[in-house]
């Protein structure tokens, strides 16, 4: 996995490069968008002349640029006119069946053991580079279906009460709203998401942005920004970005400093049947754990 954050990832030089999607991130070292996406599309233009660029066809920004690569290049996504497709998508609890085409001629079934549309896309990503590789497509399928998943990504920690207890590193917006429709797509329970801002220039860059990013949510408990070494910012805090997110949102939104102040919340407001999904790129996780250790009594 190639790091764009301090644009180290222009030192690597694959002969396969995968591009997800291109967000308004990273600007404290980039300082605009224009300079984020110039970068990345000399990260696609470094690929050899015998190499591959494969990008996801459903990110409007990566379509835009799409005249600009001037690599060989494969598109995959769920729009029509990805190369490679998935098309009637279904989501079950912990995974995912869709069907997959290329360039409009049908690969199969295909089952990936983990929910929501963002991992269906990863899977094509990896379906692509396969086809890429010349390998047959019962080789690619039974790899997809064998997948278990990384640590911090939609990471089952375990059930506690009827609770089931899910831990995933997004802290993006784009990456909040994923895991949020991975958990109400592939489990149809009650949302209980326990959100931790990661560093105060991403807080203030994405401020509009995260503060809308939980409309969906049941319950919401937010705590304090987690500073990864950086110094505060003015306006900046954990207080301020609760109180934003107020304006933007009609279901019961808590803010809780504490960390067992936060699992004493839970252990008052969880229910059977219900999902609590811990959010956040610093040491959110735990919550979630802790929540399923402490057997104390109220």
């Amino acid at each position: 996995e190639a790091d764009e954050s301090d644009g180290s990832f222009l030192k690597l030089s694959p002969s396969i490069a995968i591009v997800t999607n291109l967000d308004n991130e990273h600007l404290d070292y980039y300082r605009t968008f224009e300079n984020l996406r110039a970068t990345f599309l000399d990260f696609m233009n470094k690929v050899p002349f015998y190499g591959l660029v494969i990008f996801c066809a459903d990110d409007p920004i990566l379509q835009e640029m799409t005249p600009q690569i001037e690599r060989r290049a494969l598109s995959y996504g769920t729009s029509e006119n990805a190369e490679l497709r998935a098309k009637n998508i279904v989501y079950h609890p912990g995974k995912s069946n869709f069907e997959v085409y290329f360039q409009g001629e049908p690969l199969g079934h295909f089952e990936l053991p983990t929910p929501g549309q963002h991992n269906v896309l990863n899977a094509l990503a990896a379906i692509a580079v396969g086809i890429e590789l010349d390998l047959p497509a019962t080789v690619i399928r039974d790899g997809i279906a064998a997948y278990s998943g990384v640590q911090r990504r939609f990471q089952v920690q375990g059930e506690r009460e009827g609770v089931l207890v899910v831990d995933d590193y997004a802290h993006h917006p784009t990456e909040i709203l994923a895991a949020i429709d991975a958990a109400k797509t592939g489990w149809h329970v009650p949302l209980l998401v326990v959100f931790q801002p990661h560093r105060y220039t991403r807080t203030r860059d994405c401020f509009e942005t995260l503060a809308t990013a939980f409309e969906g949510v049941d319950q919401l408990i937010l705590t304090d920004i987690y500073a990864a070494g950086e110094a505060p910012i003015s306006g900046i805090t954990g207080e301020t970005f609760y109180k934003k997110v107020c304006e933007h949102r009609k279901g019961q939104t808590h803010f809780l400093k504490n960390f067992e102040d936060i699992v004493q919340k839970i252990k008052k407001i969880a229910q059977p049947d219900m999902m609590l999904l811990t959010l956040g790129a610093g040491n959110i996780w735990e919550v979630g754990k802790t929540f399923l250790a402490d057997t104390k009594q109220d």
